[in-house]
């Protein structure tokens, strides 16, 4: 090296370096850990890939869900593993709730969460706005709420980074035994455990796609990656090359001597710093749906009548609802019940003053 040149052994070993380029070391798990011994199923340019992108996705998850109770709630660390259905049904306890909600737009193949029981009767309580009690069909359609909230936002995240429009099925949700979960016997799944709490209290959340699906994600990103690792190599190797090309120049200026003239000063470039422009962009988004505008409606009430009967009807006919005088009319938003309240005369027009909101209980019911 004091010739400033690089021998052949240091070159490949540098070429060697990049194909390790985008491994989390953090990952705390062994290559054999993750799914290895399972023929290379993902290498490990594409777990770091797809474990990055959850740790992105986690968070932005956690606060929606979070919103939704009212209570503060986390979600992170994903753990990877690959494991077949006979491995998970082994790490999973006896009775477990099973949320499916496989990929039909966008991507194509199984998606699944389990959730513990007590941990499935902590959500579907704060949903409800009550705590404990039995996994009832209600509170089933309560977490199936939740668990879609948490997919829906998981999916706009992974659809904007690999540019495409993602989507899931309606969520199946299920109280079963570990014997009955419903993924194909056969082949491999990517298993994610993350770090789920609910005000402080730790729970645990499991996650599992199907290997295609996190292949079909990890190389719609990777590509990008590779290109950026090999410009920087290739960017490197030249960069190596110009300083040497520029010190055998210096030696022959030196040797040939400069003319009496001063050599060129240099000064480091200063940098604009851009940290200061991320503040807002970290803003929540729900700012970018406060321009959406939505159908409200007051609904004084219902009735039913035959075809003979409307077919008669005329000018003066009078129509009985099946609403009492001074009873409280519904408030709809897009057709789904949010409020009730009373009518009012506001300057000469019908006007509502909202006497209740509806409870999450309440709406999920009206789900149902």
């Amino acid at each position: 090296m004091s010739d400033g040149s690089l021998s052949q052994d240091e070159i490949d070993a540098l070429l060697q370096g990049t194909d390790d380029i985008g491994f989390d070391s953090s990952m705390n798990a062994t290559p054999s850990s993750i799914g290895m011994t399972s023929g290379g199923a993902l290498s490990q340019a594409e777990i770091s890939t797809f474990q990055n992108l959850l740790k992105s996705a986690a968070n932005n998850e956690g606060e929606a869900l979070g919103a939704m109770v009212g209570k503060n709630v986390s979600l992170s660390n994903p753990k990877i593993e690959i494991v077949q259905v006979s491995d998970l049904q082994n790490q999973l306890p006896d009775d477990i709730v099973e949320v499916k909600m496989d990929y039909d737009t966008g991507l194509a193949g199984e998606h699944n969460f389990f959730i513990d029981i007590e941990t499935a009767k902590i959500i579907s309580g704060l949903m409800m706005g009550q705590e404990g009690g039995d996994l009832t069909e209600a509170s089933l359609s309560a977490l199936s709420e939740a668990m879609n909230t948490i997919s829906g936002n998981a999916s706009t995240t992974i659809g904007n980074q690999i540019k495409k429009e993602i989507r899931t099925a309606p969520p199946i949700v299920n109280k079963i035994s570990k014997s009955s979960i419903s993924l194909a016997p056969a082949g491999n799944f990517v298993k994610v455990m993350y770090d789920f709490t609910i005000e402080s209290q730790p729970s645990s959340l499991i996650e599992v796609f199907a290997l295609n699906v996190v292949k079909d994600i990890a190389g719609s990103l990777l590509p990008a990656s590779n290109e950026m690792s090999n410009m920087s190599s290739s960017n490197q190797m030249q960069g190596q090359s110009n300083m040497m090309g520029q010190q055998t120049m210096g030696s022959m200026n030196m040797s040939m001597g400069m003319g009496g003239q001063k050599p060129p000063q240099v000064q480091s470039v200063q940098f604009t710093n851009f940290n200061d422009t991320l503040t807002e962009s970290q803003a929540g988004n729900i700012n970018l749906l406060m321009d959406v505008t939505m159908d409200l409606t007051v609904e004084l009430g219902r009735t039913k009548k035959s075809i003979k009967y409307i077919l008669g009807m005329g000018e003066g006919t009078v129509l009985e609802l099946d609403k009492l005088a001074g009873e409280p009319v519904d408030i709809l938003v897009n057709g789904k019940l949010i409020a009730r309240g009373e009518v009012v005369v506001i300057d000469e027009n019908f006007g509502v003053r909202v006497t209740e909101i509806i409870s999450p209980a309440d709406r999920i019911q009206e789900l149902t």
